[in-house]
């Protein structure tokens, strides 16, 4: 483990990195991610505890399609994702454990992977892209402040897959939405 980084910012000349890159560097808190990067690969960013902010450049020009299994399972701090719109998948346990985070922007997701939310205890609300096409096993298990579960977006929701326990143990769910 790496407990001396603080921030990191991937430069624009970098297009890819490799699997548990950063994992456990307890003591980060920011990463910025360069926008020729396509894929967020395993466990990259995984058990990076302090870890609160994310940021993607270029916004609507970034390249980052999939956040792969574990990407950041684990990080602690994390209270906000704004995910580019060029993010099409997140992998399996992609955002497990952190317990923390209240918000995420999911602008053109098509598939959440088993657990991908798993464990995220603060989570209160979850808007689903019209997009949205597989909701995975346990996708949101143990969200327990999460109280709505809504559909947006110009066409009729194009969900196909919602994955068995999906939203186990959503003490607080009240209200899911799913139209045609």
């Amino acid at each position: 483990s790496n407990r001396l980084i603080l921030s990191v910012v991937l430069p624009e000349s970098l297009v890819s990195i490799g699997k548990e890159c950063f994992l456990y560097t307890y003591n980060m808190t920011s990463v910025t991610i360069s926008s020729k990067i396509t894929v967020l690969p395993y466990a990259c960013f995984e058990s990076c505890e302090k870890l609160q902010e994310v940021k993607f450049t270029n916004g609507d020009e970034c390249n980052v399609r999939v956040i792969s299994d574990k990407c950041f399972s684990g990080c602690k701090k994390l209270t906000f994702m704004s995910l580019p719109s060029s993010i099409e998948i997140l992998g399996n346990y992609t955002f497990n454990g952190c317990e923390n985070l209240k918000m995420v922007e999911l602008p053109n997701i098509i598939s959440a992977g088993n657990n991908c939310f798993n464990g995220c205890t603060g989570l209160s609300k979850i808007t689903i892209p019209s997009s949205w096409r597989a909701i995975g096993d346990c996708c949101f298990e143990g969200c327990n402040l999460l109280s709505i579960v809504k559909t947006v977006g110009d066409q009729p929701s194009q969900l196909e897959v919602l994955g068995h326990d999906a939203f186990y143990d959503c003490n607080g769910l009240e209200n899911i939405e799913l139209p045609d």
